[in-house]
């Protein structure tokens, strides 16, 4: 039972140096980093968020690197670390059993669905740590500065320059063609009709 309680800290130090760990009958736990990003509309920085995903029945190579960790932390010989690896696991898979949940402090816990497979929960706690911090960008005006158009980098100067060369062409109002060809069309009408007439 001791060693149960600790493996939970070893399995959880051994996955954030590593990344992901596997839970025979349970599956691959991952430690899945969703990099910071700008939310535009509310001009924040969002912080980068580490989320822990469970993939059942899938082991991603050998057990030998994580039984060597057990090993060395609990100061027992490797046969030892895998007899206490299997009862961890055996373990987790009763009280998963019995009670349909199991916590992980800090980090979540285990559950079983509807359908009876294991999913995992991860404590949303820990998105909290991090805060979104305001951020608005500075222009400063008559200064020089990168910028992005299309796929080409350039300056604000030189595209400056570049659309104060394109000047647009001059769109000339000839509205008066059109009603001066009307009015013509209009007046010679009326002379031909009174000329039938008289």
């Amino acid at each position: 039972m001791y060693y149960f309680a600790r493996m939970f800290g070893l399995l959880h130090q051994y996955l954030v140096e590593n990344r992901s760990v596997y839970l025979r009958g349970t599956g691959q736990l991952h430690l899945v980093n969703q990099a910071a990003s700008f939310d535009v509309a509310n001009h924040q920085l969002l912080p980068p968020v580490s989320r822990v995903q469970l993939s059942p029945n899938e082991q991603a190579g050998s057990l030998q690197p994580l039984v060597s960790f057990i090993s060395r932390q609990l100061d027992v010989p490797e046969e030892n670390a895998i007899s206490i690896y299997e009862a961890f696991c055996n373990k987790l898979q009763q009280d998963l059993a019995t009670h349909s949940k199991v916590s992980w402090q800090n980090l979540g816990e285990f559950a079983k669905d509807a359908v009876g497979n294991t999913v995992f929960n991860p404590d949303e706690r820990l998105a909290q740590y991090n805060l979104p911090v305001t951020a608005r960008r500075i222009i400063r005006a008559n200064t020089t500065h990168n910028m992005m158009v299309g796929t080409r980098e350039t300056t604000n100067t030189a595209m400056m320059e570049l659309l104060g060369e394109q000047e647009p062409a001059r769109v000339q109002n000839r509205w008066w063609i059109a009603a001066l060809i009307l009015g013509l069309t209009a007046i010679t009408l009326i002379f031909l009709k009174k000329m039938q007439y008289l």
